[in-house]
């Protein structure tokens, strides 16, 4: 199911997940942009006023790894 960053930051903040930023929608984009650049999703970018939206793929990696490149930041 394709989600804009707006609807991706109401299931994020319905979640219980504590934003750390005082901007969450601006935390929001930038995360998006990254997990579609290292391929945890499809971003389909669109043009005027419609925004980006992003498909989370089911492939991923194993928790091991990342849980290790969550401690190596």
């Amino acid at each position: 199911q394709w989600l804009d960053k707006s609807q991706v930051e109401y299931l994020i903040t319905r979640g219980g997940y504590p934003f750390k930023t005082n901007n969450p929608t601006n935390s929001v984009n930038i995360t998006l942009r990254r997990l579609a650049k290292e391929g945890f999703c499809e971003a389909h970018a669109a043009h005027g006023s419609r925004a980006t939206r992003y498909r989370f793929k089911k492939e991923r990696l194993p928790d091991a790894i990342e849980n290790q490149r969550a401690t190596n930041g």
